[in-house]
C-alpha cells in the first residue's frame, strides 16, 4: 500500500449526508459522469440544443448559471422537482438528442433530484486542488483480474473526501482494461463504509496499460500492469534469443527464470528498460550483427545507406571499439550536418515566404551552421525567439515570420519547445492538462508585439484579446505568473522552457530524438508531454532530459549516448515471446524510410541522382557545393534532405508521401508504404528509369561483363548492405545465369529492381 494510500485514509472525510446534495462536489461530477459536459455534448463551445456547459465542468459558476437561471430558470423545477428538464431529458421522459442516459432509480438521479427538492443551492464554492487513486499502480500476475480501488480529492479547504463514486474512469486502451461498479468483479466491501457500490478495475489483457481518473478539473493516471504468459523456449534455454529453435519442441519457463540467466546493464539508458522488459516478462532479441547495426546507423545519423566498401571493411574489422570509431566518424561528417539540418528543418517547419529567396536562404545556411557548430538547442532557441532585424541577413529573425499572428506563434513555441499542445486551451480550459484558457491567450500576447514583415522587430502596439474575458489577454508565462503588460517578455518564456525544475524543452527534443532512432518516443505523439499522457519510461525520460541539459543541449551527446546503447543495438528478430511488444524496445521495430531517405537511397545504389533545380532547394545547393561547379553538376549533386523549403513542389517526393509543410511531421512510426507511393515505386521511374539509365552502375556492371555471382554479391551489400547469405547467392545465381546477353540485362534489371522494393531495402 502506496505511502499516499495510508496518508488519505487517516485525513478520510465524506461527503454531506445525503439531503446535503452540494452542486460543486456531486452535481456536476455526475453530469461530467453522464457525458453531458463533454465536447461531443453541452460541452462544446456552443453547445448543443441552446444549452451549453463548460467543458467537464471547468467553470462551476457558468454552469450553476446555466442550470438555474438561464431562460428564466426553465430547467429546473423546484415544485416538482421529478419535472425538471434536467431530469426528463435524459432520463427518455422528453426527445433528447444525448439519449436516455439515467434510470430514475440509479444514484445520480436521487441525487439531482435532491438537491433540486432542497432549492438548488450553489452551496459553498469548493474545488480539488489535487487528486489521488489508490493504489497509483495495479499489478496482476495474469488476467483476467480484479482490484478494488479508490480516489480521494484534497479540496482547497484542506479536506480529503473520497470520490469515487462521483468520479469519471477514461481507458486508454479500452480493450486492455475497465473500470466499473460491477458485483460481477466480486470484489470485497469496503470496511470502512457502508457503501452501496464498490467500483474496481479489471485487467483483460496483459501489458502496461494507463487509466485516467477525473474529478470536477482534476485528471489524474494510473498504471495497471501484467505480465506476458509464460515464455515457450527451447530445452537449451532462454539465454540467447538468436539460438532459439523454432521447430524444436517447446518447453516453458516463467519470466522470472528467463531474466535470472541475463546480467543487469550498468548502462543508465539499458537499465530502465530491462527493468520494464522484466517485470512484464518479455524477452529481449539477441544483438544485432555488424552489418544491420551498421546500416541502422548510417541512416539514423547521415540519412544515408553505407557504402559497399564501408560495409565489408566494417564487418572484417576485429578493433574491440569499431562501433564507438564508426558512431564518432559520422557524427564528424558533412552528411551528419546536412541530415541534421533536415531534421530541424522539419520540426520547425521551414519553408520558403513568397518572393523572398534570400531570406529562406538566409535561414537555411544559419540553421545548417548551428548544427554543424553542434550549438546548444537552448541556445539555438533563445535566439529564434528573441531575434530581431532585417530577416534577409538575420536567419533566426524568420521564425518569427513563418507564424501568421500571435496566438500561431504561442502555439508554434510551446508545441516544438515545450512538447505542450497549449492551443487545446484556445476556446476553454485544457480538458486533460493544467493549461487554462489565460494561459493559452497569455502567452499569445508575449508575442503579440512582433512584426513579421522583413524587418522583424519590438513594436510599441499589440494585442490578441482573451476571448474568456472580452479584453486584451495579460501577458502570462504559462502556469505560472503574468508579465508585465507592454514589456518584452521573450526572454522569460525562453528562461520558462529552461526551467531546470520543469524541463520542457530538454524534455520534448530527448523525446523527438529517442522517436528518431527508435521510431516511437517515449511518450507519443512526441509533442504532447502531459501529466495524462504518461511515457513507456517516465524515469528514462526525465534522466534523458537532465543528461542532455546537463551536457549543454548538444544533439551530438545525446545521439552518442542512445546510438551506443545495448537497447539501440537490438536486432529486429521477432522471438515468440515478444512479438506483441511495439513499445518496450525488446527488438529493433522497423521502420520506413521517409521518402526522402527514400530516394536518396535509391539515387545511392544505381549511382544515378534525382535532378532538382537550384530553386527547388532553396538556394541550398549554392551553400553545399563548391562555387566553381556549374549549376548543373550542383543540381546533380543534391539530395533529397537538401530540399529544406517544405512548400516547394516535388511530384517524386510528394506522390511518395513527403511530409508537406504546415503539418505535423513528428510521427515516424508509419510502417507501410501508401497505396500510391507502392504503385510509383512498382511502375514508375524513380526506380525503373535509374535501372536503365546508360550511365548507371547496373549498365556500367553488365558491360564490364561481371560474373553472375559477383553482380548479385555487389548489389546486395549496396541495397541490403549485408553480404547474401550462401544460399541466397546460389538461387539468384541460378536464375539470372543467361547466355544470351540482352535478356541477361533484363533479368539483372529485373532482380536489382526486386531488391530496391524489398521491405530489406525500404526499411530500416
Amino acid at each position: 500500500m502506496s505511502c499516499v494510500w495510508v496518508v488519505a485514509l487517516l485525513c478520510l472525510g465524506t461527503l454531506p449526508v445525503a439531503d446535503e446534495v452540494t452542486f460543486e462536489a456531486e452535481v456536476l461530477p455526475w453530469l461530467t459522469q453522464l457525458g453531458c459536459n463533454a465536447g461531443a455534448c453541452h460541452g462544446a463551445a456552443t453547445g448543443r440544443g441552446q444549452f451549453r456547459l463548460s467543458l467537464w465542468g471547468a467553470d462551476p459558476s457558468a454552469d450553476y448559471e446555466a442550470l438555474t437561471q438561464e431562460f428564466q430558470g426553465r430547467r429546473i423545477d423546484l415544485a416538482r422537482p421529478t419535472r425538471s428538464l434536467l431530469l426528463r431529458k435524459p432520463t427518455g421522459d422528453l426527445e433528447h438528442g444525448g439519449g436516455t442516459l439515467l434510470a430514475t432509480d440509479s444514484r445520480p438521479y436521487q441525487a439531482i433530484a435532491r438537491w433540486i427538492a432542497a432549492g438548488s443551492p450553489r452551496g459553498k464554492p469548493v474545488r480539488p486542488k489535487s487528486l489521488v487513486v489508490a493504489p497509483t499502480r495495479f499489478f496482476f500476475e495474469e488476467t483476467p483480474a480484479a482490484a478494488p480501488l479508490r480516489v480521494m480529492a484534497t479540496f482547497d479547504d484542506g479536506l480529503i473526501w473520497e470520490v469515487t463514486d462521483w468520479a469519471t474512469f477514461t481507458v486508454l486502451d479500452p480493450t486492455a482494461a475497465q473500470v466499473k461498479p460491477d458485483a460481477s468483479l466480486h470484489l470485497s466491501p469496503r470496511d470502512d463504509r457502508d457503501a452501496e457500490v464498490v467500483y474496481g478495475l479489471e485487467a483483460l489483457r496483459p501489458g502496461q496499460h494507463v487509466v485516467l481518473a477525473r474529478y470536477a478539473d482534476q485528471v489524474v493516471p494510473f498504471q495497471v500492469v501484467v505480465p506476458f504468459p509464460e515464455i515457450p523456449v527451447t530445452p537449451a534455454g532462454p539465454k540467447q534469443g538468436a539460438n532459439v529453435d523454432r521447430a524444436a519442441a517447446p518447453v516453458t519457463v516463467s519470466s522470472s527464470e528467463w531474466w535470472d540467466a541475463i546480467p543487469e546493464s550498468e548502462d543508465w539508458i539499458d537499465r530502465p528498460i530491462e527493468q520494464t522488459l522484466r517485470q512484464l516478462g518479455i524477452p529481449a532479441s539477441p544483438p544485432a550483427d555488424d552489418a544491420a547495426w551498421l546500416r541502422r546507423l548510417h541512416l539514423d545519423l547521415t540519412g544515408r545507406l553505407p557504402t559497399a566498401d564501408g560495409v565489408t571493411a566494417f564487418v572484417s574489422s576485429s578493433a574491440s571499439d569499431k562501433r564507438a570509431q564508426e558512431v564518432e566518424r559520422l557524427l564528424d561528417s558533412d552528411a551528419f550536418v546536412d541530415y541534421w539540418t533536415w531534421k530541424l528543418a522539419r520540426w520547425l517547419r521551414l519553408r520558403a515566404l513568397p518572393n523572398e529567396p534570400v531570406a529562406f536562404e538566409r535561414y537555411a545556411a544559419w540553421l545548417r551552421q548551428q548544427v554543424a557548430s553542434d550549438v546548444g538547442l537552448d541556445d539555438v532557441m533563445r535566439q529564434l525567439l528573441t531575434a530581431e532585424g532585417d530577416s534577409h541577413a538575420s536567419g533566426p529573425a524568420n521564425f518569427s515570420r513563418l507564424v501568421r499572428d500571435p496566438r500561431e506563434h504561442a502555439q508554434q513555441v510551446a508545441r516544438v519547445f515545450g512538447g505542450i499542445r497549449l492551443e487545446c486551451a484556445n476556446c476553454h480550459n485544457h480538458p486533460l492538462d493544467r493549461w487554462t484558457q489565460d494561459d493559452f491567450h497569455g502567452l499569445a500576447a508575449v508575442f503579440a508585439r512582433v512584426s513579421r514583415g522583413r524587418q522583424v522587430e519590438w513594436l510599441a502596439r499589440g494585442e490578441v484579446t482573451n476571448p474568456r474575458t472580452g479584453r486584451p489577454a495579460v501577458p502570462r508565462l504559462p502556469g505560472q505568473r503574468d508579465l508585465e503588460t507592454g514589456g518584452d517578455g521573450r526572454a522569460e518564456v525562453v528562461a520558462w522552457l529552461l526551467d531546470p525544475q520543469q524541463p520542457y524543452l530538454a524534455r520534448v527534443t530527448v523525446n523527438r530524438l529517442w522517436q528518431a532512432l527508435f521510431g516511437r518516443g517515449l511518450v507519443e505523439p512526441v509533442d504532447d508531454l502531459r501529466p495524462t499522457n504518461p511515457g513507456t519510461h517516465p524515469q528514462l525520460l526525465e534522466a534523458l532530459a537532465r543528461d542532455f541539459a546537463a551536457h549543454g543541449y548538444s544533439l551530438k551527446h545525446t545521439l552518442r549516448q542512445l546510438v551506443l546503447s545495448e537497447t539501440y543495438a537490438r536486432s529486429a528478430e521477432v522471438l515468440p515471446s515478444n512479438q506483441a511488444d511495439d513499445r518496450f524496445y525488446s527488438r529493433a521495430y522497423p521502420r520506413v524510410l521517409e521518402p526522402e531517405l527514400l530516394v536518396d537511397a535509391i539515387a545511392d545504389v544505381t549511382g544515378v541522382p534525382e535532378i532538382y533545380t537550384p530553386a527547388a532547394t532553396g538556394g541550398a545547393v549554392d551553400a553545399l557545393a563548391a562555387d566553381s561547379v556549374g549549376a548543373s553538376a550542383k543540381a546533380a549533386t543534391t539530395r533529397a534532405i537538401h530540399l529544406l523549403d517544405g512548400a516547394a513542389a516535388q511530384p517524386t517526393l510528394d506522390t511518395l508521401g513527403r511530409c508537406s509543410v504546415g503539418l505535423d511531421c513528428s510521427d515516424t512510426s508509419a510502417s507501410t508504404v501508401g497505396l500510391a507511393a507502392q504503385l510509383h515505386l512498382l511502375n514508375g521511374d524513380v526506380i525503373n528509369r535509374k535501372l536503365r539509365a546508360e550511365q548507371g552502375r547496373l549498365v556500367e556492371d553488365w558491360r564490364e561483363d561481371l560474373s553472375v555471382q559477383e553482380f548479385v554479391r555487389m548489389w546486395v551489400v549496396r541495397a541490403w548492405s549485408r553480404e547474401p547469405s550462401e544460399s541466397e547467392l546460389a538461387e539468384w545465381t541460378e536464375r539470372l545465369q543467361v547466355e544470351d546477353r540482352g535478356e541477361q540485362r533484363r533479368r539483372w534489371e529485373d532482380f536489382a529492381w526486386s531488391l530496391l522494393n524489398s521491405r530489406g531495402f525500404r526499411e530500416r
